[in-house]
């Protein structure tokens, strides 16, 4: 917190030298409060800042918004690292797995699936679940698998970035509080 306030002091004393404000960064202060300065720029924006672009001085209300929305993507954003950490199930037949989903995890299954469609393959393969536990699946399940796994994976996807568009669009703090990272079920 200490190097994000020498930040933003630099940032203030730069403003005020040059006089061309651009807009406002807002801090939590004290008790939550919010606190606002006068910036040019925030390219890239430092971690616990939020910017109001526009040349007026923020009200309490669009601080309070300012904040709501920088916290609630946080949120939308821990959600889907926490799906993702926890994997992918997927159901095929009576086969309920559930599979690594990291970005290395994705790529691989990817890989396997351009594998399948390339080499002959023997009538079963063995994959392992997200704990390393080894399944041998018969090849032609493998492709229901990876369909289902990967229509979580980009509807999971989707929905996130559903989320961060509606929460940057939405006009009150009660509009942010409401939205959060739908996870797609039933595939």
């Amino acid at each position: 917190m200490k190097s994000l306030l020498i930040y933003v002091f630099s940032l203030i004393l730069t403003c005020f030298a040059n006089a061309n404000i651009v807009g406002y960064a807002i801090v939590s202060g004290s008790g939550g409060n919010p606190i606002t300065y006068p910036i040019q720029e925030l390219t890239p924006p430092p971690t616990g800042v939020v910017f109001i672009s526009g040349s007026a001085v923020p009200t309490v209300d669009q601080c309070g918004l300012a904040l709501a929305k920088s916290a609630q993507l946080k949120s939308v954003q821990s959600q889907y690292n926490a799906v993702i950490a926890a994997g992918i199930t997927v159901t095929s037949g009576s086969l309920v797995i559930i599979l690594a989903a990291s970005e290395s995890d994705r790529n691989a299954f990817n890989q396997l699936i351009n594998l399948l469609a390339t080499v002959p393959m023997p009538p079963s393969i063995t994959i392992a679940d997200i704990n390393g536990n080894q399944v041998a699946v018969p090849v032609t399940q493998i492709y229901d698998i990876l369909g289902k796994y990967g229509a979580q994976v980009v509807g999971l996807w989707s929905n996130l970035a559903t989320a961060k568009a509606s929460i940057r669009a939405a006009q009150t703090v009660e509009a942010v509080a409401a939205i959060s990272l739908q996870h797609p079920t039933g595939v």
